[in-house]
This record gives C-alpha cells, sequence and structure tokens, in this order.
C-alpha cells in the first residue's frame, strides 16, 4: 500500500472516529448511530489497514475480487475518505440544522408523535401480542418443521418448499413489521413499565428470528435498543460494567459471527442432519479465530466500492431497476399481477444490484446476488469519490437532525423517543440501497400514513357528531 493510500485510510478512521466520539459524548443516540455506522467503520477503515499488514487474510468475497479485479487502488482509498468525510460533515450540519429547529417546528413534531401513539406502551404491548400471534398462525398454516427449515431458503427468495402455502409468506412479514417495536424499548426500559412483558418480546424477537434468520434483526431488536438503555440509565458507569460490558461484547461478537448458522440449527434438527459444521463464518480457527472472521464479514464493502469504480470506467453509472422500482414492493405481488404490473415487482427485474455487484467478482455464489453494496459501495458504482461523498453526506444529514430531535424530546420524558429512532431506523433501511429494505421501509411508512389518516378520519367524525344541531 502507498503511503497515499495508508494516509487516506487512517484520516478516515479518524474522521468516523470522531463522528462516533461526538455523537455518543452528546447522548445515547450514539449508540444508535454507531449500529448503524460500525460496519462500515470496519470494512472500509479498519480491514484496508490490517489487510496490508498482512495480520488477517481475505476471506470469500476478499479472494473473488482479488482474482477477477485486482487489488483496490488510490482511488478506492479516496472514495472510502469521501465517503468517511460526508459521513461527519452530514452528521455535523444535520445536527446544527436539528438544534435551529423552531418551537413550532418541533411542537408539531411532538403533536405527530403523539396523535399517532398516544400512549406508546400501550403501543408496545399490542405489536408484541399480535407479532406473537402472527407469527405462531404462520407456522401452523405453512408447518413448523416446514416454516423452521426453509427459513434460509425463503430469505434468500427460494419459496418452492412451502408449496401452496406460498401465499401466506405475507403473514411473516406483517409480524416482521410488528417486529419495528422495538423502537419502543428503550423508553420501555427507561420509565421501567411492562417488565413482565419484556418476556413475550424476546419471544417475538426469537420467533422472528428464527424464521428469517437475520444478524442485523437481533442486533436491531435486542443488542442496540438494550444498550442505549443501559447508556442513558448510565448502568454502564457503575462498577459492576466492567464485567457486564465484556459479555455483551461477546454476545454481540457471537451474534455477528455465528448468527446466521444459530439461526439454521432448529431447521438442520428438524431435518436430521448434523450440526456438527456449526462454526463461524469465515472462520478458519473456529470461535478462537474471530477477529478475522469479523472483519472477513466486512470485507465485502471494502471490494464492492473497488468493483464499483471498474464497473463505472467500463459502463458508466449504474441505476439499478430493483432499486428504483422497490417502494412498490408494498403493493403485494399477486395485486400487480393481476393489475399487468407484475414486471414491475423488484424480483422480477433485469437489473439487480446485488446481481450486479456479486458478477463484478466473477465467482460462484450460491444464487449468483449474494453481496449487496451497501450505500458505500453503490456510490461508487453511481460516481467514484462524487458519489461517495453526497450520498454519506446525505443519509447522515438525516442521522444528525433526528439526534437532535431525540434531544428535544428526550427532554420532556421518554415516551416520545421512538419517533426519531424510528426515523432513523427507516433512513439506514433507504440508504441500504436493497431492494428488501426498501420495500419494507416504505411498507411501514404507508402503514403510518394509512393510520394517521384512519385516525383523522375517525377524529373528525366523532367531532361532527358531536356538534350542536342548527335549531
Amino acid at each position: 500500500m502507498e503511503a497515499i493510500e495508508l494516509f487516506l485510510y487512517s484520516a478516515s478512521l479518524i474522521a468516523v472516529s470522531l463522528y462516533f466520539f461526538l455523537s455518543l459524548r452528546r447522548s445515547e443516540f450514539g449508540v444508535i448511530l454507531v449500529g448503524y455506522d460500525f460496519f462500515f467503520f470496519l470494512g472500509c477503515c479498519v480491514y484496508p489497514i490490517v489487510f496490508e499488514a498482512g495480520w488477517v487474510t481475505p476471506g470469500i468475497e476478499g479472494q473473488a475480487s482479488l482474482a477477477s479485479i485486482g487489488k483496490p487502488g488510490l482511488l478506492t482509498a479516496i472514495h472510502v475518505f469521501a465517503v468517511a468525510s460526508g459521513m461527519l460533515l452530514g452528521y455535523l450540519f444535520g445536527n446544527e440544522s436539528g438544534r435551529t429547529l423552531s418551537k413550532t417546528d418541533l411542537s408539531r413534531l411532538q403533536s405527530t408523535a403523539d396523535f399517532l401513539f398516544p400512549n406508546p406502551s400501550a403501543a408496545w404491548r399490542v405489536a408484541v401480542l399480535l407479532g406473537i400471534s402472527v407469527m405462531l398462525i404462520y407456522m401452523w398454516i405453512v408447518g413448523f418443521d416446514v416454516a423452521l427449515i426453509n427459513a434460509a431458503l425463503a430469505r434468500g427468495g427460494e419459496f418452492e418448499a412451502f408449496g401452496d402455502d406460498t401465499r401466506w409468506l405475507f403473514l411473516k412479514t406483517v409480524a416482521i413489521v410488528l417486529g419495528y417495536c422495538f423502537v419502543f424499548l428503550p423508553a420501555v426500559l427507561l420509565s421501567k413499565t411492562n417488565r413482565p412483558f419484556l418476556i413475550l418480546y424476546v419471544a417475538l424477537a426469537a420467533l422472528i428470528y428464527l424464521n428469517t434468520p437475520s444478524r442485523g434483526l437481533i442486533l436491531w431488536m435486542v443488542v442496540v435498543p438494550v444498550t442505549v438503555w443501559l447508556y442513558a440509565s448510565r448502568l454502564l458507569l457503575k462498577p459492576y460494567a466492567l464485567l457486564v460490558l465484556p459479555l455483551g461484547i461477546f454476545a454481540a461478537a457471537v451474534i455477528l459471527l455465528y448468527g446466521k448458522s444459530l439461526g439454521n440449527v432448529s431447521g438442520i434438527v428438524l431435518a436430521g442432519d448434523s450440526v456438527d459444521q456449526l462454526d463461524a463464518f469465515q472462520s478458519d480457527s473456529g470461535f478462537w479465530g474471530v477477529g478475522g472472521a469479523l472483519l472477513r464479514n466486512m470485507e465485502f464493502q471494502w471490494f464492492s466500492i473497488s468493483a464499483g469504480i471498474k464497473h463505472f470506467f467500463d459502463s458508466g453509472p449504474l441505476i439499478p431497476t430493483d432499486v428504483l422500482v422497490a417502494p412498490l414492493g408494498v403493493v403485494p405481488v399477486r395485486v400487480m399481477e393481476w393489475l399487468g404490473l407484475g414486471y414491475l415487482n423488484y424480483g422480477m427485474v433485469d437489473v439487480k444490484l446485488a446481481c450486479t455487484n456479486t458478477a463484478m467478482f466473477r465467482a460462484t455464489f450460491p444464487d449468483g446476488c449474494t453481496i449487496p453494496p451497501l450505500y458505500s459501495g453503490y456510490s461508487a458504482y453511481l460516481a467514484p469519490v462524487a458519489g461517495g461523498l453526497v450520498l454519506s453526506f446525505w443519509r447522515n444529514w438525516y442521522f444528525g437532525r433526528f439526534e437532535s430531535i431525540w434531544m428535544a424530546f428526550r427532554k420532556r420524558g421518554f415516551e416520545r423517543l421512538w419517533f426519531p429512532y424510528l426515523g432513523v431506523h427507516l433512513v439506514a433501511l433507504f440508504f441500504s440501497f436493497i431492494a428488501p429494505n426498501i420495500a419494507m421501509a416504505s411498507f411501514v411508512l404507508a402503514l403510518l400514513i394509512a393510520y394517521g389518516i384512519a385516525k383523522s378520519v375517525k377524529a373528525a367524525f366523532f367531532r361532527r357528531l358531536s356538534e350542536p344541531t342548527a335549531a
């Protein structure tokens, strides 16, 4: 690695670290931001330096990229620096713009949050109970064994094993949406209410995880919100935190490395197969290779930037069709087909971002669409350097703004914290540039809008009834 590249990666590492430090110093909301950007930090700031030092060997994606594209060069380093700079600057400018929100704007946001969920604790309880019920109904209809054995295949888009029961898969989507009640969890924990329901909440998280399986889902539903609570309640400053914190880090590492495998254990057992091969993903030395395995899990981001740069100079900017039509995922596939618009389903289009990125690696992967470039990689497909700076700035501007809203709401209690938490989560989903994530985020927004309209119509109707009639 040339000295200039090492300097750029080091500067990127410092920029992202400063962004983490500033957000964590200001409030517990920083835990959420670190949760969404820590993967980029590992994959694009730490990994290149460690890789060049020879402390980690490339994994599956790294080997394929090195064989087909070659070692990432100076332009990749500049692009990483542009993304890191955009993250820091976007956060700072967004935070500053949020601080200048007028009292009228804040009052309007608070009124919106109160109108949608005047009793967040009750909403959380209802979502947990409904989520468990819907998931159990889904598993009962398709069969508990079928649901668990084919969970991983369904996550990859393979639905043939469900037969005619494929039409019931939407129930699982509904349960996952109800699982977004994790945005209420920090307030629930901070207010010390509904503690008995925490057992049911964990059951919901477990059911969704077993039917996905998704490491990110466990991090979103359990690890991050619980860490937010620990930070906000200052429990991390207690002496016993020195014992608890390492356990939490250990648990997070297990989820990251073994998450997919652990989620498949139930299906493997039901299928009568052996679980002897359970191991950390991309680890060549068992769990004790945790450091190298964790970095290899994140390496695809760095190599995706290199792939995006090559694609840009070979074919020009890439506008993936699946990302463009993903918001239409709120409409059921059967309805789209009935309307004659089935070709607009993001799973049926010709240009899919993950497939294009995987093809750039020219390697044999299970379905050919296994490497999503995420926003850091897609920005290179869109425009090297400039794309990275613009997209990361745009994304983190929202992050900084939502942090300011969190701080304003925090002064008035815990009840409205779900609002900025959900906002930043939806922004992260849209900027993942993963079609199913965008479709899910669009679905949640559509439900909130429909729910708000329904409540407004209901309020107007009863207000009209209560008005005295003219004599």
